[in-house]
């Protein structure tokens, strides 16, 4: 398995400290720190690979959060670590494009910034479709999803939508707008739940607050989650963010259900879940289908 670089940059040493050896915990994971903006530059310089930094907003040579700029300048996503939270620290994190901000408290805000790691990193490895008239809209949400590491498709309505989906494998999320010509949200809902369940593919649908009921309606009919589409960045983050790791802990109890413990092999009960699904699927005429049984014991 592949090692993932993280650079911690904190002038705290107890806090450094803390954060490195949690990181660490990880086989996968190596933390590689430093207290200050010039060790972090010369390390940089160095040519050394980083996956994921973890930033503090104010060091002793760069107050004003110039180690961001820095480190975005070898294309590394950044979390930003900020002792307090006003308008003016989150205008410039939003200036700077971060992946995510953590708000230095106590042992839970190290927690978080674990957490986020683990998010983050397992974020390379989500699709999301974004469903919506819109070039603009589409493109916007794009760049919001691309800071998270999630790899985006566009489709401008429903029906292009389903085209990408039988063609891209292993679609987690699907953002879509209500209002579409050929194919609306309501009606591509509908048809994503013939085939994926909430667990295994997750809908947020863009709704109009002003309009009353809208996102109870979603919801009932099959969607995951619903966003204003006046939303703040902050939210749409904190919402994408908590679909996919609510989707991970499904996935990790259905792989505990249906593998077994030691060796990982497929069990009876899910032999019999997927062959059912392949059945129904071979029934309506997509696929020929022949079974063959082992008795592996004799």
């Amino acid at each position: 398995e592949n090692m993932d670089n993280i650079l911690l940059v904190e002038d705290s040493k107890t806090l450094a400290y803390a954060i490195e050896s949690r990181i660490n915990e990880h086989e996968h994971l190596q933390c590689h720190t430093c207290f200050d903006m010039a060790s972090a530059f010369q390390l940089l310089k160095t040519g050394h690979d980083f996956d994921l930094a973890i930033l503090d907003l104010h060091l002793p040579d760069a107050e004003n959060g110039e180690i961001v700029d820095i480190v975005k300048r070898y294309d590394i996503p950044v979390i930003v670590q900020t002792g307090s939270m006003s308008p003016k620290i989150r205008t410039t994190i939003e200036k700077k494009s971060i992946v995510d901000y953590v708000i230095k408290e106590d042992m839970s805000s190290i927690e978080y910034t674990i957490s986020l790691v683990h998010r983050i990193l397992s974020n390379r490895t989500k699709r999301a479709i974004i469903v919506d008239p819109s070039p603009g809209y589409r493109s916007k949400i794009a760049k919001l999803l691309n800071r998270q590491l999630i790899k985006t498709y566009e489709a401008s309505d429903g029906e292009e939508a389903l085209g990408i989906l039988k063609t891209i494998q292993n679609i987690s999320l699907i953002l879509t707008a209500t209002d579409m010509e050929k194919m609306n949200g309501i009606k591509l809902i509908k048809h994503i739940r013939k085939t994926f369940n909430k667990d295994e593919l997750s809908i947020i649908v863009f709704a109009d607050s002003h309009k009353k009921h809208e996102s109870a309606t979603l919801l009932k009919r099959g969607a995951n989650d619903t966003i204003d589409t006046l939303f703040n960045e902050e939210e749409f983050t904190t919402r994408v963010n908590n679909n996919l790791e609510m989707m991970d802990l499904l996935s990790d109890n259905r792989d505990k259900a249906n593998k077994d413990y030691l060796t990982g092999i497929c069990n009876r009960r899910h032999f019999f879940e997927l062959g059912e699904k392949i059945y129904d699927n071979a029934s309506r005429g997509n696929i020929q289908i022949a079974i063959a049984m082992l008795d592996i014991d004799h």
